[in-house]
């Protein structure tokens, strides 16, 4: 904004200026403003009818003529900085001077100096936004830049510090250009500094523990140390870093940052005893900040040598034949291990990787123990304790044996008896020659055994073979004996075992089989004497000869030694007679109507020699089955979908066990299987309130017996009983109405109920199912609110729990004889509203079960009170003003009270309770000195409490206290022994007590005052005792002072 020049103006021009100029701006201003850094400023003049003017710089105008007016004129300050006045003044053309106009500029030329830039916090970062100082003496504004190139618009107010100044992208040395100015416009030199931008952590390549003695284990990589050494070096390498941080643990607590080297001898692992894995992690930071992953090695403390070690040989075997022996060996964690010959190790080679199996050389020599020994290293080279097996060398086999084959050198049998014998051996293999090779070893033994040779005629030769328990094998012994064929396991069969043969030419077949059998004789004579021998075959044709009747068939069979075989049979027999003397008698049976009617009978036949019956309608039989043959009455049920009445045919025919089949028998008979229709039955009861709904499902009976209705279309008969098999139960003559006397336990029960006509025509069982019930409902209560004896309820309502075992519903009055009685089913909770008046109510209920029965009446009491207690007075001390005791004494005043409660503050709160009210009652007040309340409420018998109400007295415990006691003005001797006695209390003491001893006996209190006259008790040193009491009857404590009776006194 521009400077406007003061200016001086006189009355005249004023009103020139308004008289011709009214709208123009009039007046001079420098067009620079209050502050220059140039000697030459534009002055702008704006004087109306001036044409002439002077400019000077000293107020008089003595260095300066008259000059043309312009609008714009240039002017020269004078030398040196500082303010500058320009004085101005015009001539009109009406030859009027004006007053003089006076301009104020400041000329500052010199720039600001002490200009420094600083990165905040050092110079190397790892982010763009970077924090900047600045430091400049006088100046106001300054510019930034990244690159020294400075744009006019980007000059900002002058700050010591700026927050975040963004740099230009990518890693390297970054530059900061600033400048400075004043108000002035003087700008300064350029001010540098530069800041390396790196935000590329350093890159973590390698650490390493270097450890005494550490072995380092090739195939995984770890090392591994046998020593709890705390102390080790480290090795580290990592691209661009400047610090280092190290540690024993994850998250590096307590560990600071340190400069970075690839070497530290003194390197603490972590303290404890437990072996395993002991990490060191590192990372890395550059100047920038920049923190590179963490990365870790690890070290694997390792004290204990393998533990659990084993050696066997040959899997455990006792003996060998062979040096060479394949060892199974064990140790958890072993690496490496030490095999020898003897337990010196002599003959032991070097260490050698584990192997949990190895191929060995026993030492050489004759039969007897050998060794082997082994130790166990891991990879920490911790050794175990050598440990060792042995097995027997025995390299000689079995002799002197033998293999003996019982008999007279032939047998019939397929197994013949043996035994072998040897010496030294442990298991023996025996077998026929043509399976010995691939026959299994066994244990030896010297017991006669069983060979199987089989049914093949010819020589068997029995081979035997022994071996140690060094598997040295012996010789083979053998034995042989000759084999004869049998033919075994004769058999035959007629017709396939069938039991009977019904054809009339008496045609079988019979099937024969005998093993190792050549030939066979077939014939009905046990003997076989007319029968020949023939060729061997399985199926023969064969003709039985008559009469017909049971049949046996006899065969023996020879082998190829001419062994003959013992005689076998089969029986069967041969019927060609169906049954006969067949008959049939039916009586009908009383039919019950169903949606497909059928009509039952009994039905019994006789027929000799039958086995099996058919009985149908159909005179084909094709729809009828075959039932067992007996001659015991049965139930047959005919179909009468044709109709319920007609006459109907009656097909039966017989069989007897040859299958042979009788003529059909044939009976016509006459029915009628319709039953009795439009069924109802009704069980008559009690009415029950309109209000009170009955479960559908069953009808709920009290009496001894049911009264029944009923209505049954044809009906003659009917039967009724609550048991499902009719148990008890007769047909009766059918009758609309009967009385059914109910028997046995109470409870649920269900009836069923039948009707018949005379035709024995039985309709569907109706099933009523009842609850006979003839117990009332028991333990019957009505609790009114919770049992509370008290209502103050405005609105008369009370909450009912009506209690009733067995109760289905029930009836509430508030009248002895339930006038009004409210009807409704049993629940455990009613709303009742009671009657109106307050005093006490009486309510009555009776509880009934769906069957009727009635319970004893019960009733509730409670007493409506809606009457509003209330205190009205209290006292405290018959209403005196204040008090130096606690203990009080109250007097309490109420209208409709029973019970009442006092406290000493507002809230009523703990232990103040509920107590019987009472007139009077002795009272603690608060112990603190000053106004003590006491508030009082009560409350009714239905439990209406009043407003409280207060009173108060003035606790007052503090007693007089003594300032100062003096004898005679000071005195500390007398030679009399009357003395004035001075006091100064405080203002409350009313009265005082003097003593010459401290248990103030005979002393009597007078009024209180500052000077006493007093006899002392006798001469040499004498004690005053002194109290004071407060109108509140507050004593103080008891002071005494002395003084001394001179010895003359008289």
């Amino acid at each position: 904004m521009k400077f406007q020049l003061k200016y001086i103006f006189s009355f005249l021009f004023l009103s020139l200026f308004f008289q011709y100029n009214s709208l123009a701006q009039v007046g001079v201003n420098i067009e620079e403003g209050e502050l220059t850094n140039k000697r030459e400023i534009q002055l702008n003049i704006n004087i109306p009818e001036a044409y002439k003017m002077k400019i000077s710089e000293n107020f008089d105008f003595s260095d300066c003529e008259w000059i043309g007016y312009q609008n714009t004129y240039f002017w020269t300050l004078s030398e040196g900085d500082g303010a500058k006045e320009v004085f101005l003044k015009f001539r009109l053309k009406t030859g009027v001077t004006t007053d003089t106009f006076v301009g104020f500029i400041h000329l500052d030329t010199k720039p600001p100096y002490r200009g420094r830039v600083n990165f905040s916090r050092g110079n190397y970062t790892k982010y763009r936004s970077v924090e900047i100082d600045f430091k400049c003496e006088e100046a106001t504004w300054m510019n930034i830049s990244n690159t020294g190139i400075f744009n006019k618009a980007d000059w900002r107010p002058f700050r010591k510090h700026l927050n975040s100044w963004l740099l230009p992208s990518g890693d390297g040395i970054k530059k900061i250009y600033v400048k400075f100015k004043d108000d002035a416009g003087n700008e300064t030199k350029v001010y540098v500094d530069h800041i390396k931008l790196d935000t590329k952590a350093p890159i973590p390549q390698s650490i390493d523990i270097v450890a005494d003695y550490a072995v380092v284990d090739e195939e995984t990589g770890i090392m591994y140390v046998n020593s709890h050494n705390r102390q080790v070096a480290l090795e580290m390498r990592a691209k661009g870093a400047e610090y280092m941080k190290v540690s024993n643990s994850l998250n590096f607590y307590g560990q600071k940052w340190r400069r970075y080297r690839d070497y530290m001898e003194d390197w603490l692992m972590e303290d404890d005893v437990y072996e395993g894995y002991k990490r060191v992690y590192i990372r890395f930071r550059d100047k920038a900040g920049n923190e590179s992953g963490l990365i870790n090695t690890a070290i694997y403390i390792d004290t204990k040598p393998p533990i659990n070690p084993r050696i066997a040989i040959n899997n455990g075997d006792e003996y060998t034949k062979s040096t060479n022996v394949s060892l199974q060996l064990h140790a958890t964690d072993a690496v490496e291990m030490r095999l020898s010959n003897d337990k010196a190790f002599h003959t032991a080679g070097e260490w050698e990787p584990f192997s949990k199996v190895k191929m060995w050389t026993l030492a050489e020599g004759e039969t007897g123990d050998r060794e082997v020994w082994v130790k166990y290293r891991d990879r920490a080279k911790n050794q175990s304790r050598p440990i060792m097996t042995k097995i027997r060398y025995d390299k000689d086999s079995p002799t002197n044996g033998m293999v003996q084959v019982f008999g007279d050198g032939k047998t019939t049998d397929n197994k013949i008896r043996a035994r072998v014998k040897a010496k030294d051996a442990l298991m023996m293999k025996v077998a026929l020659a043509e399976n010995f090779e691939n026959a299994h070893w066994r244990e030896f033994s010297t017991v006669p055994f069983d060979v199987f040779i089989g049914n093949q005629a010819g020589y068997r030769v029995l081979k035997a073979q022994f071996r140690d328990r060094a598997r040295n094998v012996s010789e083979i012994y053998a034995d042989s004996i000759f084999k004869e064929v049998r033919p075994l396991s004769p058999r035959i069969s007629i017709d396939n075992n069938k039991e009977y043969n019904t054809r009339l030419d008496g045609k079988v077949e019979l099937s024969l089989f005998c093993l190792n059998a050549t030939h066979m004789k077939i014939g009905d004579d046990e003997l076989l004497e007319n029968s020949e021998w023939q060729e061997y075959t399985n199926k023969v044709i064969y003709h039985l000869k008559e009469p017909d009747g049971i049949k046996t068939l006899y065969a023996k069979f020879k082998s190829e030694t001419e062994t003959i075989s013992q005689t076998v049979s089969d029986k069967i027999n041969w019927d060609k007679t169906p049954p006969f003397n067949s008959s049939i008698e039916l009586k009908v049976l009383p039919t019950e109507s169903r949606i497909y009617y059928t009509k039952d009978y009994i039905a019994q036949v006789k027929s000799e020699t039958a086995v099996a019956m058919q009985i149908t309608e159909d005179s084909t039989f094709y729809t009828a089955s075959w039932m067992p043959y007996t001659e015991l009455p049965f139930f047959y049920g005919m179909s009468v979908k044709g109709g319920p009445i007609g006459y109907r045919t009656l097909y039966v025919r017989f069989k007897d066990f040859a299958g042979n089949i009788s003529e059909p028998l044939v009976e016509k008979l006459y029915f009628d299987a319709t039953s009795p229709q439009d069924l109802h039955v009704n069980i008559n009861v009690p009415d029950l309130p309109e209000q009170i709904a009955v479960p559908s499902q069953f009808t709920f009976i009290r009496d001894v017996a049911l009264d029944m209705e009923f209505k049954a279309d044809s009906a003659y008969y009917m039967r009724i009983s609550d048991h499902p098999y009719w148990i008890g139960a007769e047909w009766l003559p059918y009758d609309e109405e009967y009385n059914y006397p109910l028997m046995g336990d109470e409870g649920k029960k269900r009836i069923f109920i039948q009707f018949k006509d005379d035709h024995d025509n039985v309709t569907r069982i109706i099933k009523k199912d009842i609850v006979w019930d003839r117990d009332p409902p028991s333990q019957p209560q009505l609790i009114i609110d919770k049992g509370q004896h008290y209502t103050r309820a405005s609105n008369r309502e009370v909450i009912l729990n009506p209690i009733c075992m067995g109760a289905d519903f029930m009836v509430i009055s508030n009248n002895p004889d339930f006038s009004d009685g409210y009807w409704t089913h049993y629940r455990s909770r009613v709303r009742w509203l009671l009657t109106e008046g307050d005093g006490e109510k009486t309510i009555y209920a009776k509880f009934y079960d769906y069957a009727g029965n009635e319970s004893f009446e019960t009733r509730g009491q409670i007493i409506l009170d809606r009457t509003v207690p209330m205190a009205t007075e209290i006292s405290i001390n018959d209403n005196e003003v204040s008090t130096n005791s606690l203990e009080v004494n109250l007097k309490l005043n109420a209208e409709n009270a029973t019970e009442m409660i006092i406290c000493n503050d507002y809230s009523f709160a703990s232990p103040s309770t509920w107590e019987p009210f009472r007139r009077t009652k002795k009272w603690k007040i608060n112990n603190q000195d000053g106004e003590a309340k006491v508030y009082f409420k009560v409350k009714n018998q239905a439990g209406t409490v009043s407003e409280p109400i207060s009173a108060s007295i003035i606790l007052d415990t503090s007693h007089p206290i003594l300032h100062h006691m003096e004898f005679n003005d000071r005195a500390t001797g007398t030679e009399s022994l009357t003395v004035t006695v001075k006091t100064k209390v405080t203002d409350d003491t009313v009265e005082m007590q003097l003593s010459n001893s401290n248990d103030f006996s005979s002393a009597q209190w007078i009024n209180y005052k500052p000077e006493v006259e007093w006899t002392l008790a006798g001469r040499g040193r004498q004690y005053v005792w002194v109290r004071f009491k407060d109108e509140n009857g507050n004593i103080s404590q008891a002071l005494s002072k002395d003084i001394v009776v001179f010895e003359n006194v008289k």
